[in-house]
């Protein structure tokens, strides 16, 4: 597999050859895994089934325990990825930002890995700064 490589800010990356640079392998996972983390669900037009993206944008702020919520709502996120097995998630709060931050632990599946694409075995991660909302 391969796509246009994004920077964090979103922007498309020139490469040297003043063409539009390209992503594989484990990158392209961590970049799938973070758009599907900071794009809000619902938002994108073309998503009629309002499965992509997530709701971990408004996570705190709305009750004392909604930070128990972020666990659950990372993988439902990352469900459609068939092509991972999410290990672990590991996330914190980040008060002077106001954003949390989640690392995701991952390993990819036979299918992906048959592909012989640039992607190791073993235990990958990829982390992810998601602005918030407060309620």
């Amino acid at each position: 597999m391969y796509d246009l490589a994004i920077s964090p800010h979103g922007d498309l990356i020139m490469s040297g050859n003043r063409d539009l640079a390209g992503v594989s392998g484990v990158d392209l996972v961590n970049q799938r895994i973070t758009i599907r983390l900071v794009s809000h669900r619902g938002t994108w037009f073309y998503d009629t089934d309002k499965t992509f993206g997530s709701d971990l944008y408004q996570t705190f702020g709305k009750s004392a325990d909604s930070a128990l919520d972020v666990d659950a709502r990372v993988r439902e996120a990352l469900r459609p990825m068939s092509d991972i097995d999410i290990q672990d998630i590991v996330w914190l709060y980040d008060e002077d930002t106001k954003s949390l931050i989640v690392k995701v632990e991952y390993t990819v599946s036979d299918e992906l890995d048959q592909a012989s694409l640039d992607v190791p075995s073993g235990v990958s991660g990829a982390t992810v700064v998601i602005p918030i909302i407060g309620g």
